[in-house]
């Protein structure tokens, strides 16, 4: 009975301190202000994206000319390779004629290998600018919207900004279920990063 007693009496406070934890909660979020913003809609609509796009556009168009011209020239190796291999191979010439095209195969291969290599490394190496290059453009883009957003935050004493972008269909997360639009920024958002940028070019 004594057991039962104090069991009970333990579930009864768990009960009241889940209860009391609740309220504070509650208390604590209605005594925060709190927004939401899709990022992704913000950096679509951004001044710079398609400026970004077009430049990005640009330079994979160069490092694809690049990337050819030395294809074109591994190629031509490899073409006089092959010839010479199969002068080499053919029995219908002279021995000395056939000596000759072997030396020349193997200073082909030689060069096939070094420009296949070369190839490679050029390839991996203008991926990775590529891809620096639209990092440093992105960031470029994130830290004007940080600013504005800054802006946004400081004049209406906004304590949390939440990303909604993952809402959208496909997400492997959902942030929030629901969200007024009342304290929806991301039209604020992108209409302060346009008048920024306008400002910025006047």
């Amino acid at each position: 009975m004594i057991y039962l007693a104090v069991h009970k009496r333990n579930i009864c406070m768990k009960k009241l301190m889940v209860c009391l934890l609740a309220v504070s909660l509650s208390s604590f979020a209605l005594a925060q202000k709190i927004a939401t913003v899709n990022l992704e809609e913000v950096i679509r609509n951004h001044p710079q994206t398609e400026g970004n796009k077009r430049t990005l556009e640009n330079t994979q168009r160069e490092y694809e000319k690049i990337r050819d011209d030395l294809r074109d020239k591994t190629k031509e190796i490899e073409e006089k390779f092959l010839k010479a291999s199969e002068l080499a191979n053919d029995a219908a010439k002279k021995e000395s004629v056939r000596e000759k095209a072997r030396n020349e195969a193997r200073d082909f291969l030689a060069q096939l290998r070094t420009a296949e290599d070369n190839l490679r490394g050029k390839v991996t190496e203008l991926q990775q600018l590529l891809g620096r290059q639209e990092q440093l453009l992105f960031e470029s883009t994130m830290n004007d919207v940080r600013k504005n957003l800054d802006e946004i935050v400081k004049a209406r004493e906004i304590d949390l900004v939440i990303d909604k972008s993952a809402e959208r269909l496909g997400a492997p997360t959902t942030i929030i279920l629901y969200a007024s639009d009342k304290i929806d920024l991301t039209a604020d958002l992108v209409q302060l990063c346009k008048a920024s940028a306008e400002k910025a070019t006047k």
